[in-house]
Parts: structure tokens; sequence; C-alpha cells
């Protein structure tokens, strides 16, 4: 029951786990153990890779391209989500410590973040994948469409709304009183946790604030990405098959070579569509689906222990999205690799003389 004054009044059995004490979370062995051996090694070498990525992007010899600009923003904010959102999950669960509970600007900031940052990496994906659907389709139109200074632009743009979408969870975010009750008679005490306000305006609508982050962090962006993906495949077996015809037409010896060429492109593309759509759909779908699977259940469906299992894993699972951008990048592009080879080369080179 909660009042005016933020105050929570909680009972709890002998068998039931307060997972928030103040600044210390009671934490079980196993998922300590978890997050200390998956999100540590996700969370450093995602860090890592995507500064490396960065590197190449601003370095490399596509870097005045827009292509650069949008994954440069990506390999940013892939770094914000795994330094900010991810370290407060590793440190909660790992060092078992919530530093949301210890000042309000703390809570109203980290929680804002927990949002946002996730979606900003979605977007700009989003954005990257719009911009090479252009490029398929309308390949004449990319000198004016896709510049530079229009991808800085609408990644600002992107960002700027995303942040006025999720602003009503940073000014209804703040700390409130508990009183934990003990149904065993022991003595009652008291913490603070971070929450969302019973005097904020999305006190009572909050489950439309969760539902508008399923459908800003994952619904959207998949689908349009699974769209535009589907659209450049079929532009690219549309152009291949009649390379081929008009290369059959014409004949000669130079048919083999270019036929291979065309078709090496279309695995290349093919590639590339199947793992980053599968790689996002397969990291973010399972939180996403059991949020809303939580939110329809209208009975108990799920335990406390069992949703803690699952929210544990599947948060894990989002981060590792974040994590991973780099290594795809050097299984997929032959490009990425020789510059960030080349880039480490002219480095040591520069360092010798």
């Amino acid at each position: 029951m909660s009042g005016q004054n933020n105050t929570t009044v909680a009972s709890t059995g002998d068998n039931n786990l307060v997972l928030n004490y103040g600044t210390e979370r009671n934490v079980p062995l196993w998922q300590t153990i978890v997050n200390a051996t998956l999100l540590s090694p996700i969370i450093l070498l995602g860090i890592v890779g995507n500064m490396f990525s960065l590197l190449v992007w601003i370095k490399g010899r596509r870097r005045k391209t827009s292509t650069a600009r949008y994954l440069s923003a990506l390999a940013l904010a892939d770094i914000l989500v795994l330094g900010i959102p991810a370290t407060e999950f590793w440190i909660a669960n790992v060092l078992h410590l919530d530093i949301r509970a210890t000042i309000s600007v703390a809570c109203r900031s980290l929680a804002y973040c927990a949002f946002l940052l996730p979606a900003i990496s979605a977007w700009i994906l989003v954005t990257v994948t719009i911009e090479r659907t252009i490029s398929v389709w309308f390949p004449h139109r990319v000198t004016v469409v896709c510049r530079p200074n229009i991808a800085v632009i609408l990644v600002l743009v992107c960002t700027l709304v995303l942040c006025l979408v999720y602003l009503p969870v940073y000014t209804g975010s703040g700390l409130r009183r508990v009183i934990n009750v003990p149904t065993n008679g022991d003595v009652p005490f008291s913490y603070d946790e971070c929450g969302i306000l019973a005097t904020s305006l999305i006190s009572n609508n909050f489950v439309v604030i969760i539902i508008l982050d399923l459908c800003v962090l994952f619904v959207f962006p998949f689908g349009i990405m699974l769209i535009c993906n589907v659209s450049i495949l079929l532009k690219v077996i549309c152009l291949a098959r009649m390379r081929r015809n008009t290369l059959q037409e014409r004949g000669g010896q130079t048919k083999s070579t270019r036929v291979c060429k065309s078709q090496k492109m279309l695995k290349t593309v093919t590639r590339r569509i199947i793992i980053l759509s599968t790689t996002y759909f397969l990291c973010n779908a399972p939180l996403c689906i059991f949020n809303i699977l939580l939110m329809n259940s209208k009975k108990n469906t799920v335990s406390m222990d069992h949703a803690s299992i699952y929210r544990n894993v599947f948060h894990i699972c989002m981060f590792f999205n974040n994590g991973v951008n780099f290594m795809l990048y050097c299984l997929i592009g032959s490009g990425f690799r020789k510059d960030l080879i080349g880039i480490f080369k002219s480095g040591s080179r520069s360092s010798s003389s």
C-alpha cells in the first residue's frame, strides 16, 4: 500500500527473498556466478571491440561515407549501453550493490539510461538498414540522400526524439521508503529503493510505458529491418538474374568471372542480412516476449524465483547484442578486416620510426 509520501509497506514471510536492502542486494549464488562468468567478458570485450570498430569507422578508408557515420554512432551507443546499464546490472548481481538506491539523481539517471540507451542503439541500426535499402533500390540518389551530414542529422534527431519519449521515466523515477514488516514477528525495518514514485504522472500508467518500450526497442525496429533486408535480398536477386541473362546473351569468356562476382556479392549480402537480423532478433526477442507474457498473464504463472532466472539470462542476451557487433564486422566484411589491420600496421610503423 503506497501513499502520497512515497512510502511502501511490505510484508515478507520466512521463505520470501527481499532483493533490495538499501544499497545492498541479497542475490542468489547462481546469479552471481552466471553474471561473473558470462556478463563480465561481454562487457569487457564488447567495450574494447566497439572501440576498435569506432577507430576503424573514423580512420578507415570509408571514414567519409555516411555508413561510417552511422556505424560510428552505433559503436558509441553500444559502448554506452555496456558501460552504464550493463555495468550497473553487473554491479548489482556480482558485487551485490544497488547503486540506484544511493541518491535520487543516480536512481533517475540510471533508470532513464536503462530505457534510453538500448533504444538509441536499435534505431541507429534501423537507420543503417534504411540507408542500405535506399542505396540498393535507388543507386542514382545515393549521392543526394546518403550523405555524411545527413547521417549525423538523422542520428541526432533519433536521439532527441527518443530522449523525449523516455523523459517520463526520468521525471517519474525516484527513491521511495519501503517499510518491511516480517510475518514471523521479527522487528520491522525500512530501506530505500529506486522505483516509480506514487506522486508521478506515470505511476498508474507504467504498463503503457512498458508497452511503448517494447514497441520502440524491439517491435518497430525489427519490423523495419526485416522489411528492408527482405527487399534488399529481392533486389539483389533480381539484379543478379538480369546481369546473368545479359552476359549469356553477349557470350564471351568474361561472363564466368562476372557471374562469379555477382554470385559472390549475392552471398555476401545474404550472409550479412541473415547474421545481423538473426542476431538482433535472438538477443532482444526473449526479454521482450517474456515481458509481454508477464503483462498478459492474469495469474502468477511464473514464480518469483523463476522470473528472476529468466530475466537475468534474457538481460545477458540483450547486452550480448551490444557487444558482438565487432565480431560480426570481422566475420562478414573483408574490407573492415583490411582497414583494421591497416590501422595497426600504420600505428606500428609510426611507433618504430
